[in-house]
C-alpha cells in the first residue's frame, strides 16, 4: 500500500512539472499540447521576425480612369489593397480591414468602386464586399456564411461570375451577381462532384468559357450560352487526357485562346482569327501533314430544314451536314494557307457563306481544333 501511493505522488509530480513547463512559453499558441519542448528564447523570436516579415506587393489591376493601378501589400498584420498612380509613386490605401483582402476594380466604372473578398480568421470561406469609394462606405454584398469564390467579369462590369457553396456545403456552384447589389446570386450552373471555372465572358455578354479541372494532368474546356443556361463541351486539341491553361476569348469574342501540354510537357500557347478556335499540339511522326478538325457549336443552322452545315475551301467539300453539337474526327491534309467558308446544309460552294473563316497558315507537326459558334 506505501509502494503504490509513493507511485501515484510520483505521477502526479511529474505531470504537474510537464504542465508548468509547458505553459511557462507564453509564444506557444494554446491550440498545440507539447511534452519536454523548450519554450522559444525572445532572442530567437526577435532574429526570426526579420525574415517572416518581409513586405511584398501584388499586381491586382489597372484602375478603370487609366490612373494608376491596385496592388496589394501589407503594412501592419494584413495585406490590403493600395493605389498606386505613378512610378515610384506613394501607396494611397484603400481598404482598412483587420483581415487580408483581395479584389479589384469594377471594370468599366467612373466612381473608382471595388468588389473584395475577405475571409475571417483563416476559415476561407470569403465573404463579397463592395467598396464606396466616393461615400467612403462598405457594404456587404454576400450572406456571411458560405464561400465564394470571384471569377469571370462582364466586360462593362454589371455583372460577375461567383462559384459559392451555399445549395450543400460543398459543391462550388456558378452564379450571375450584381457587384452593387446585396444578395443577388442568380445560378447559372449547378456543380455535382465536380470543379468548374469561369475564365472570360464575352464582350457582347453571351457566352462564358468554362474549365473544368480534374487533376494537374487533366482538365476540360467549354462554352456556355448565358441566356439559355446551356454548357457546350468543346474538343481537346488530341484524343485522349490533357491539362488546359485559363482560357480567354480573342478580341472581337469570336475566337478562343487557350494553353495547353498536350505533345509536351509544358504549356504550349495557341490562337486564332475570327470565327475558330485554333490549338497546336506537337505531332513528331508527321512532318509535311497538318491536322484539322472541326466543332459544330453554332444554333444558326439548328432546324429541322436544315440540319446542319457544309464546310467549303474554295470549291472543295471538307465537311458534309455537321450536325449542332457534333465534330469531325481530325483531317489530315498538306501543310498550307486554308481559307474555309461555312454555308448550311446543301446551300454552297457558291453565294454568301453563313460563316468566312480567314485563310490562316496550318503548319506541319500540327493539329488544329476548329469552333464554329454564335
Amino acid at each position: 500500500m506505501i509502494q503504490r501511493f509513493s507511485t501515484l505522488c510520483f505521477t502526479f509530480v511529474l505531470t504537474c512539472s510537464l504542465t508548468v513547463a509547458a505553459d511557462a512559453d507564453p509564444r506557444k499558441p494554446a491550440a498545440i499540447q507539447t511534452q519536454e519542448v523548450p519554450a522559444v528564447s525572445a532572442d530567437i523570436v526577435a532574429k526570426l521576425s526579420q525574415y517572416q516579415n518581409t513586405r511584398t506587393a501584388a499586381f491586382r489591376g489597372w484602375a478603370p480612369s487609366g490612373n494608376g493601378m491596385l496592388i496589394s501589400t501589407r503594412f501592419g498584420n494584413a495585406a490590403q489593397l493600395h493605389l498606386v498612380t505613378q512610378p515610384g509613386g506613394r501607396r494611397e490605401q484603400l481598404t482598412f480591414f483587420d483581415e487580408p483582402v483581395t479584389g479589384r476594380f469594377i471594370p468599366g466604372v467612373s466612381d473608382g468602386a471595388l468588389l473584395l473578398s475577405v475571409d475571417s480568421g483563416g476559415n476561407e470561406n470569403a465573404q463579397l464586399w463592395l467598396l464606396d469609394r466616393q461615400r467612403f462606405q462598405k457594404q456587404l454584398l454576400s450572406d456571411g456564411k458560405s464561400r465564394h469564390l470571384v471569377q469571370a467579369w462582364r466586360r462593362d462590369g454589371s455583372a460577375v461570375v461567383v462559384s459559392n457553396n451555399r445549395r450543400n456545403g460543398k459543391d462550388m456552384d456558378l452564379y450571375r451577381v450584381d457587384p452593387r447589389q446585396p444578395d443577388s446570386l442568380e445560378l447559372l450552373m449547378e456543380v455535382n462532384g465536380q470543379t468548374w471555372e469561369a475564365d472570360d465572358w464575352s464582350a457582347d455578354g453571351k457566352w462564358l468559357l468554362l474549365r473544368r479541372y480534374v487533376s494537374i494532368n487533366e482538365s476540360y474546356a467549354a462554352l456556355f450560352d448565358v441566356e439559355k443556361k446551356e454548357r457546350t463541351d468543346l474538343p481537346l486539341p488530341i484524343e485522349g487526357k490533357a491539362a488546359i491553361g485559363q482560357l480567354a476569348f480573342a478580341p472581337g469574342g469570336r475566337a478562343v485562346y487557350l494553353t495547353t501540354d498536350t505533345g509536351s510537357d509544358t504549356g504550349s500557347g495557341s490562337g486564332a482569327d475570327t470565327g475558330t478556335t485554333d490549338t497546336g499540339t506537337t505531332d513528331t511522326t508527321v512532318t509535311e501533314n497538318t491536322k484539322i478538325r472541326v466543332f459544330h457549336a453554332s444554333d444558326l443552322a439548328n432546324t429541322a430544314s436544315e440540319p446542319g452545315v457544309d464546310i467549303y475551301t474554295g470549291d472543295t467539300l471538307v465537311v458534309d451536314a455537321l450536325a449542332y453539337r457534333f465534330g469531325t474526327g481530325f483531317l489530315e491534309v498538306p501543310a498550307g494557307d486554308y481559307a474555309f467558308n461555312v454555308f448550311a446544309d446543301g446551300a454552297g460552294p457558291t453565294g454568301d457563306a453563313a460563316l468566312a473563316i480567314p485563310s490562316l497558315t496550318y503548319a506541319a507537326n500540327e493539329a488544329y481544333t476548329l469552333v464554329a459558334y454564335d
